[in-house]
């Protein structure tokens, strides 16, 4: 079957937000920017525990408006990220019973998208749970996202060598275009009989654009209006 002819069987949906990545590897990541190919090395502690927390600004699935939702993917892996065998949670908060199914739909990977590679790659999953998430972005400096009971997250950029700005890197991530290198000051989430603890390790924000047909986020204009 071409590629063309799967495309007609994609629903029609884009998701356009920020999201916070958080893992217990040193600052930065070795999968994106080591010298072997994508995530085919060993994290830099085992098992690597992967936070990432996501608001949607601006999204659809087909006519339901998802503007506002906001979910998590929270996974462990212990062995190379290429191997596909993660233990994955999905978090999801959505306020009508439409959001929450076209969101679960998109989330656990069933509608394409950089989501259905994160499903290849699970070997375990705890399902889908309803949640109250929230996700803050105080200044250009800092980001915060928690599900009470469950998961905090909380990240401070790393400052590089000119005017006081944070780093970023371009073309790094699977799931944003661009990213802004961080750090967690305060990473916690237990569930599923799973802890973690990020601080001080790991983390990075972006803005990230998601469509059916790229298993990547996708690339965008830095200096659209």
């Amino acid at each position: 079957m071409s590629k063309e002819k799967n495309k007609t069987q994609w629903p029609d949906w884009k998701l356009d937000g920020e999201y916070i990545e958080s893992c217990s590897c040193d600052v930065s990541c070795p999968c994106l920017i080591s010298a072997q190919a994508h995530n085919t090395i060993l994290p830099d502690y085992l098992p690597c525990d992967v936070l990432l927390s996501f608001i949607i600004d601006k999204g659809h699935y087909e006519d339901v408006i998802l503007d506002g939702c906001k979910f998590v993917v929270a996974f462990s892996t212990p062995r190379e990220m290429c191997l596909k065998n993660w233990t994955t949670a999905y978090y999801i908060d959505a306020k009508t019973p439409e959001q929450q199914a076209a969101l679960t739909t998109i989330v656990t990977g069933q509608a394409g998208g950089p989501t259905a590679g994160m499903a290849e790659h699970t070997e375990e999953g705890y399902g889908v749970k309803l949640v109250d998430i929230s996700y803050e972005r105080p200044d250009i400096y800092g980001r915060e996202a928690e599900i009470p009971g469950i998961m905090k997250v909380k990240i401070k950029a790393k400052i590089g060598q000119h005017d006081n700005m944070p780093i970023v890197y371009e073309n790094a991530s699977d799931i944003a275009y661009v990213i802004t290198q961080s750090y967690g000051t305060d990473v916690r989430y237990t569930d599923n009989m799973k802890v973690m603890n990020n601080t001080g390790r790991n983390a990075f924000y972006g803005r990230y654009v998601w469509v059916p047909e790229s298993p990547i986020g996708i690339k965008y204009d830095r200096c659209e209006k």
